[in-house]
């Protein structure tokens, strides 16, 4: 489940100037609420981990603002090799107790 976007279009946006702010839209498309979703940022040379904690319900649409210090970011130095901007959900908790993970890629 990747979303790819350059800057300013798809359901990723990126702005800032001494700090990055990251607006993500996502749908719940799940069976049931969802009440925490990690996403990963890959962008310039950085990687964000961002996650997110509250009440989305199946097919509700939400966006969000999120600073790259941000108390619910943590920031890292991207691969070597890898560009353009790439999100991707990492993994969602449900209200009913169940969970998604994305697949780790097999080389």
């Amino acid at each position: 489940m990747k979303q790819y976007s350059q800057l300013g279009s798809g359901n990723l946006f990126i702005n800032g100037k001494a700090y990055n702010f990251f607006r993500i839209g996502f749908v719940n498309n799940g069976s049931a609420a969802a009440d925490h979703v990690v996403f990963q940022i890959d962008f310039d040379k950085s990687r964000y981990v961002i996650g997110d904690t509250g009440s989305y319900g199946t097919g509700t649409s939400v966006t969000h603002t999120y600073r790259d210090h941000g108390s619910n970011v943590t920031a890292s130095a991207r691969p070597a090799g890898e560009t353009g901007t790439v999100c991707t959900v990492l993994s969602v908790h449900f209200t009913d107790g169940t969970t998604w993970t994305q697949p780790t890629p097999t080389p």
